[in-house]
């Protein structure tokens, strides 16, 4: 009896396909289809491939089914995306610190801790001899170069007793003479408890009796010296200033008119004068008549 040969695979036209006798079956790899072994007998019967069967196409003829595949275009720009990404912070990084000062010019420009924390009320420093704000965020005026404390400790050095009057204000006397007097006034800023708003300056002279003598001038005249004593005290660094209040009321007292408007204005210090008036008080050792003339001096209001 002759044995049948075996017939080879049938390919598709693209080399890609062959044919298993039910389906079509990828190639991997291709391999080309061998020229038919020469066979003495009839070719052995094979089912045809479906395009020649069932007129169905083999993958990747025009019609056919098409074999899927990846495109690797994404991944090429995702690659290069995430290159200039690097590129980019690299060249920033370089250019950071290269701008970086270096040791040297950070000591040079750093700072101090005193100009880093300002103080919570920052002492008002002058511009001339005229007030200052008392509070650099609001416009009432104080003396320059002058506090509270070292003011009253100053005056308790020469002699005068100090107290309180009023909820702002501090007393300070001094006897002079026999029966005669000087006073001040010393009256501190309402939010700052350490700043001088006000200086009055009292001179009094007194008498006793009944029919006392007039001490008018005396008075006028303990009331200019108690001012001259007292302008040391309230502006020390503004002689100019001083020189001009004492002679304004070396010339004014006495004459000084009856009513509560400004009278005078230097370097921007407000000043107001008042007459001697007689005040008798009765005691034990008879009457005593006090004649009293004042004048204040206001660091006002700045605008």
């Amino acid at each position: 009896m002759r044995r049948m040969s075996q017939a080879p695979p049938q390919w598709s036209p693209d080399g890609r396909w062959w044919w298993d006798g039910q389906r079509w079956v990828p190639a991997q790899p291709p391999q080309p289809a061998g020229p038919p072994p020469q066979n003495s007998g009839p070719p052995a019967q094979h089912p045809g491939p479906p395009a020649q069967q069932h007129g169905a196409p083999y993958p990747g003829s025009p019609g056919g089914p098409v074999r899927p595949h990846r495109s690797v275009g994404p991944w090429i720009a995702v690659g290069a995306i995430a290159l200039v990404l690097v590129l980019g912070l690299t060249i920033g990084g370089v250019v950071f610190f290269r701008s970086l000062p270096r040791d040297s010019e950070r000591s040079a420009t750093a700072p101090t801790a005193s100009a880093e924390r300002p103080s919570a009320t920052p002492t008002p420093t002058p511009t001339g001899p005229g007030p200052v704000r008392c509070r650099p965020d609001r416009g009432t005026g104080c003396f320059p170069k002058i506090s509270m404390a070292k003011l009253v400790a100053a005056l308790r050095a020469k002699g005068f007793a100090c107290e309180k009057s009023g909820k702002y204000g501090t007393r300070c006397a001094k006897r002079v003479g026999d029966n005669d007097q000087h006073s001040y006034s010393l009256r501190r800023n309402l939010s700052d408890a350490d700043q001088l708003e006000s200086f009055l300056a009292l001179g009094s002279a007194a008498a006793v009796g009944n029919d006392p003598p007039d001490r008018t001038g005396q008075a006028n005249r303990r009331t200019v010296e108690a001012l001259q004593a007292g302008l040391g005290y309230v502006l020390p660094g503004s002689e100019s200033t001083r020189q001009k209040i004492a002679a304004w009321a070396q010339k004014t007292q006495g004459r000084c008119r009856d009513t509560l408007d400004v009278h005078q204005e230097i370097d921007g210090f407000q000043l107001r004068c008042s007459n001697p008036d007689a005040i008798a008080i009765a005691g034990k050792n008879g009457t005593v008549t006090t004649w009293s003339g004042s004048v204040s001096i206001g660091a006002g209001f700045l605008r």
